[in-house]
């Protein structure tokens, strides 16, 4: 184990941040967070001043041959109360313990012998259960053990289930890459990742959803039954008809989706569209209503979102005042990919119009609520964020729009992203 990620082990077990840390030994953050990357080392007073603070020993921190003393989580479980086949049952087991993790499933496969000693120095546990790390390392080469990568505030829990029991060990290094290894065990990560059963707002929405178009498709089905049967007789096709196919899913889209501006816009549009057609207003007249409501409709919201709940403004005006600088990003008419491996990450700008960005925040150091505000015009912005934050998104969004695709996850830090998106897009990953 390295002097950086001792520090850090170190650090987090007393409970201190970077900057806490760094205020106590009258120094910047950027420099703990460069001795916990290996990109610089303290001195040897500073090094006694780390000992006194984080209750360690500087020969632990500057001899490779110590190691923390912990232990393995080991706990009975009853497989036969959950359903669906073994694996399914394995992945509930692991779910339950951790509900608001990030979890990949793992191929396990051995190599050739190398001794145990690697698995005592990479692995490292938290309880005083009487379970060691040879117990824990016996236990993964059977076969017919699952095993699990489990993401969870920025630690990472290596978790093999058994028959009988679930054993969780904390990873002393975390491990970023799709393949690994532990002692002579090599593992993979699977493509799939084991499923939150309570992501908020996800399965109602998409129940919501389903419901919604059921219910609609269900309702012409009857009507046109009725009709061949002459029992009603409903004209389905009366003029502007086809303006439903803008209306119905729009209003659907207000309840299911988080980006209602959109839908909004397109209600308005598909109800104009539908007066013109019964002749209540003219094409003319109702062009000249239409475009000053959308406008005033994109315009309350901006004035809204400035004045309520702008988180990314008020982090923006705090690294400001405290003399820090933010990263920045443009792209146009061109792409750039932009890394922030082992940086310290606290607030970015980016700018894609008629170009695209990529921005890679997974080994990013982020240890309290960021920020991003982002402009996409006729371009495009991915965002690859870590396992160990939450994203929060507002956006002003017109012929564009913001994807979400990381789960919600609570006490952790959170990255509010905002901005504006016209014929653009920005995808969160």
């Amino acid at each position: 184990m390295t002097l950086g990620e001792k520090i850090k082990i170190a650090r987090s077990g007393a409970g201190l941040s970077q900057e806490q840390l760094a205020e106590k030994m009258g120094i910047s953050r950027s420099a703990v967070a460069k001795w916990e990357v290996n990109n610089g080392m303290p001195d040897i007073d500073n090094l006694k001043m780390l000992s006194n603070l984080l209750g360690v020993t500087v020969d632990h921190l500057i001899n490779d041959s110590e190691n923390f003393e912990k232990a393995t989580i080991k706990e009975e479980i009853d497989l036969s109360i959950y359903e669906g086949s073994k694996r399914d049952k394995k992945d509930a087991v692991v779910r339950e313990k951790y509900p608001s993790a990030m979890i990949h499933a793992l191929i396990a496969k051995r190599k050739l012998q190398k001794g145990e000693k690697a698995t005592g120095e990479l692995l490292g546990m938290h309880t005083d259960a009487p379970f060691g790390t040879a117990e824990f390392y016996r236990d993964l080469q059977n076969a017919d053990n699952q095993y699990y990568l489990v993401v969870q505030q920025g630690k990472q829990f290596l978790v093999c289930v058994t028959s009988e029991f679930i054993i969780s060990s904390e990873l002393a290094i975390n491990q970023y890459g799709k393949k690994f290894e532990i002692g002579n065990i090599k593992f993979t990560k699977c493509t799939y990742k084991v499923r939150e059963r309570h992501k908020k707002g996800g399965n109602s929405m998409r129940k919501i959803n389903s419901v919604m178009w059921g219910t609609a498709l269900i309702a012409v089905g009857v009507i046109f039954a009725l009709n061949a049967l002459n029992i009603t007789d409903v004209t389905l096709f009366f003029d502007g008809w086809w303006t439903l196919f803008i209306i119905v899913p729009c209003v659907i889209g207000l309840f299911t989706e988080r980006e209602k501006i959109g839908n909004i816009v397109g209600i308005l549009i598909g109800v104009f569209l539908l007066l013109c057609c019964q002749d209540i207003l003219s094409f003319s007249f109702a062009w000249k209503l239409l475009v000053p409501a959308i406008i005033v409709i994109i315009g309350l919201k901006m004035i809204f979102a400035g004045l309520f709940g702008n988180k990314a403004n008020e982090i923006f005006a705090k690294i400001k005042a405290n003399g820090g600088e933010t990263k920045t990003g443009c792209a146009i008419f061109s792409g750039q990919d932009i890394n922030y491996d082992g940086q310290v990450f606290e607030g970015a700008e980016f700018s894609a119009i008629f170009g695209g960005i990529e921005c890679n925040l997974k080994k990013s150091i982020i240890e309290k609520d960021c920020a991003i505000k982002i402009e996409a015009i006729f371009g495009g912005i991915d965002i690859f964020v870590p396992d160990n934050i939450n994203v929060k998104v507002t956006s002003n969004c017109i012929f564009g729009g913001i994807s979400n695709k990381t789960p919600v996850r609570k006490d952790v830090p959170t990255l509010y992203i905002t901005g504006t998106c016209v014929f653009g897009g920005v995808d969160i990953k």
